[in-house]
């Protein structure tokens, strides 16, 4: 793919902290 890394950070860091969220979620509840 001959997307620029700012774009491929764009689309990964949403689902990376949804899932950090849903560990933390697990965690303390």
């Amino acid at each position: 793919s001959a997307l620029p890394p700012g774009s491929q950070a764009l689309q990964v860091v949403p689902d990376l902290s949804k899932k950090v969220s849903d560990v933390f979620a697990d965690l303390l509840f």
